[in-house]
């Protein structure tokens, strides 16, 4: 039984499949710069570059660099965080409220100093309900969140930085 695990094993392992995103082969580290705001919102930068971090390291199959050392650089700029009206009871007292977060991404190689993917830009947006004192700082984190999930796949889903030969599932070996 042993020796059939670890022979299935040995299949799987070299059948080519993968997970993750992927970079073209000539870029092995990523980065992600602190964005710039044009929002009104202090700080929301920092947030999102934390998330857009957190996703590169979670998703992508690339080392995670400091920018001023990696193959290609995620940049942008959070350009809106607006609040939104929301839900009204039939008396007129509003129990629900939203937010609404644009930003938009380049990915960029410093060694040729071009943009190799983008620009892409994502909206998100994200309810809350008025009865919680911290619900506006956790639809933010969630918005930041999904936020980082679309930049990140739209700019990785380029064709200038995406390898299409190796298939939907990554390298083949054959």
């Amino acid at each position: 039984m042993r020796a059939l695990l670890i022979a299935s094993a040995a299949c799987l392992s070299g059948c080519g499949y993968s997970t993750g995103l992927h970079l073209a082969p000539e870029y092995a580290s990523i980065g992600v710069d602190v964005f710039g705001n044009d929002s009104p919102v202090r700080d929301v930068e920092r947030d999102l570059h934390m998330a857009l971090t957190k996703v590169a390291r979670d998703r992508v199959q690339a080392r995670l660099a400091a920018p001023g050392a990696a193959d290609v650089v995620i940049q942008g700029t959070v350009l809106h965080v607006l609040n939104r009206g929301g839900i009204r009871t039939t008396g007129n007292v509003q129990v629900e409220s939203g937010l609404t977060v644009t930003a938009q991404a380049s990915l960029w190689d410093p060694r040729s100093e071009e943009v190799v993917a983008g620009p892409v830009q994502a909206t998100t947006h994200v309810g809350y309900a008025l009865d919680d004192p911290f619900a506006e700082e956790r639809a933010l984190r969630r918005a930041l969140e999904h936020l980082a999930e679309r930049l990140l796949f739209d700019l990785l889903a380029d064709p200038a930085v995406d390898d299409h030969s190796r298939g939907p599932s990554g390298p083949s070996k054959q």
